[in-house]
């Protein structure tokens, strides 16, 4: 995580350079917003994944515990 923060912090470096170099220096604020809005909004959209995976795995896990402790209990009782 902390890697693609640093990235986040080196693309904004590279575009605040750029604006000095061939753009309105008016231009590097909405810039600067602009470019933290999307790869902040993609970094957030990988962490819901990501939290979404763990949720769906885990509940498969609980399942199939689930299923085992059934199957354990009509076995005791065949």
């Amino acid at each position: 995580m902390s890697e693609y923060l640093k990235k986040v912090a080196q693309h904004l470096d590279e575009e605040s350079h750029r604006v000095e170099s061939y753009l309105h220096p008016s231009t590097l604020a909405p810039l600067i917003i602009k470019i933290e809005e999307i790869l902040m909004v993609n970094l957030k959209q990988s962490i819901l994944k990501l939290v979404e995976i763990f949720i769906n795995n885990n509940a498969a896990i609980k399942a199939t515990r689930n299923t085992k402790k059934s199957a354990d209990i009509v076995s005791s009782i065949l």
